[in-house]
C-alpha cells in the first residue's frame, strides 16, 4: 500500500493531523509495516504535479490522504475531516 500525506507548512489542520493521528499508534505502527510505502507530498509551495493528483482524486481539501494498494481502488482517497 502507498500512503501519501499531502501537507503544507502553513496548514494547521495538517500539523494537528500529523501530531494526533499520523505520528501515533496504531497509524504510525501501520505505516512502519513491511509493504507500506509512506510518501510525503509537500504543498507548502504549490506544485503542479501535486495539484494534478489532487484534481484527479477529486480531493476537496488539502488535508487529503490518498492510499493505494491491495483491496483499495488505485488513487482512492482517505479524507480527514
Amino acid at each position: 500500500m502507498v500512503f501519501v500525506d499531502v501537507t503544507a507548512d502553513w496548514c494547521l489542520t495538517c500539523k494537528v493531523n500529523k501530531l494526533l493521528v499520523i505520528d501515533r499508534d496504531p497509524v504510525a505502527a501501520a505505516l512502519a509495516e513491511p509493504g507500506v510505502a509512506p510518501l510525503l507530498a509537500d504543498w507548502t509551495n504549490p506544485d503542479p504535479a501535486i495539484a494534478d493528483t489532487l484534481r484527479r482524486m477529486a480531493a476537496t481539501a488539502y488535508r487529503s490522504t490518498p492510499c493505494t494498494g491491495r483491496g483499495r481502488r488505485t488513487g482512492s482517497c482517505c479524507r480527514s475531516s
